[in-house]
């Protein structure tokens, strides 16, 4: 890692490997009321984009084309059940949602510090072995809204030595593969006093970590 500038790939192309359907699921009727319950606004939807994630990989690593179509017409038909079991994979035994949780009670400084110093070198090193990663994003601070999170796959790296800038190219499920043009930066040379992290697409982002992951046979 001499070089002034890394250009890390690896081989995960978001318009062949992405599903083309967005990460936007509707209740069905018999849970509707219970979505109520947390949900005021009157369009009762729910994300899986951590299973979205998770299944893009388990067919990418299979060499097998991803399904083509353009939305998700039934609750619980098999693709939608696959989704919510490798949902429920990325939990890791809850694991990964106390993670969220922590980096969410932590300060600025904190998240900053174990972004760039503990979880970039992590994802280098699989981009250096041409693995693609599923990152959380930790979009919020305080003990509320743990579900406007996030989770994306890192596809590749550009990583600036010098200046410590870094850009990462990521498969964001709430856009459709045909619509996949997005970015992580930040800047990671002085991280004790931020990272000055964004996404592309303006939401609000303070830092990632990586979320383990295991290949399962694609429907």
């Amino acid at each position: 890692m001499n070089q002034e500038k890394i250009i890390l790939e690896s081989g995960f192309k978001p318009e062949f490997h992405g599903f083309r359907f967005i990460n936007t699921f509707k209740f069905p009727a018999p849970l509707k009321s219970i979505a109520n319950l947390f949900n005021k606004t009157s369009n009762k939807v729910y994300g899986l984009c951590g299973g979205m994630c998770f299944a893009a990989l388990d067919y990418f690593y299979a060499n097998i084309p991803i399904p083509q179509q353009k939305q998700i017409l039934e609750n619980f038909s098999g693709l939608h059940r696959y989704l919510w079991s490798r949902q429920i994979a990325t939990f890791a035994w809850l694991r990964v949602p106390i993670r969220i949780i922590s980096w969410m009670l932590s300060s600025d400084k904190k998240v900053s510090v174990l972004t760039a110093e503990k979880e970039l070198p992590k994802l280098l090193q699989n981009m250096k072995q041409k693995k693609p990663v599923v990152l959380a994003l930790v979009r919020e601070k305080g003990f509320h809204s743990p579900t406007h999170n996030h989770q994306v796959i890192a596809t590749s790296c550009i990583y600036e030595q010098r200046s410590g800038n870094v850009t990462i190219n990521i498969y964001d499920p709430n856009h459709s593969s045909l619509d996949q043009n997005h970015r992580i930066t930040l800047n990671v040379s002085q991280p004790s006093i931020g990272i000055k992290i964004q996404q592309s697409t303006n939401e609000p982002l303070r830092g990632f970590f990586l979320i383990p992951y295991k290949h399962h046979k694609p429907i």
